[in-house]
């Protein structure tokens, strides 16, 4: 009897479509159920949001600028983290490039970026 672990190919189709990776509620599911797409998908566009935040709030205190990042940035890289908890260096550190981005900014240390 042979016990080896085969796992089965599981193709997933949405409205007899294949399913490569599709959006939902906010979160890339991919057919390989893996989260590279969702990570790099959420650190784009808290990057964009942070750009956009870092021109407008300029010349602000480091209050506001804190205020606007926890107001506009991080509810994206937290939306639903307990679903698709990163586990992967690469997803931590490409999420933590934001994070870092951000705080350099709030702190005012406008030579490290």
């Amino acid at each position: 009897m042979n016990r080896s672990k085969v796992k089965p190919a599981v193709n997933f189709f949405l409205e007899s479509q294949p399913l490569d990776s599709h959006t939902y509620l906010g979160i890339t599911i991919s057919s390989d159920l893996h989260w590279q797409n969702h990570t790099s998908n959420i650190s784009a566009e808290a990057s964009r949001i942070l750009n956009f935040v870092r021109h407008n709030v300029y010349g602000c205190s480091a209050e506001a600028k804190a205020t606007a990042y926890t107001t506009l940035v991080r509810p994206l890289l937290e939306f639903s983290a307990a679903a698709w908890d990163p586990h992967l260096a690469k997803d931590i550190h490409q999420l933590e490039c934001v994070q870092r981005r951000a705080a350099r900014f709030v702190m005012i240390l406008h030579s490290l970026f």
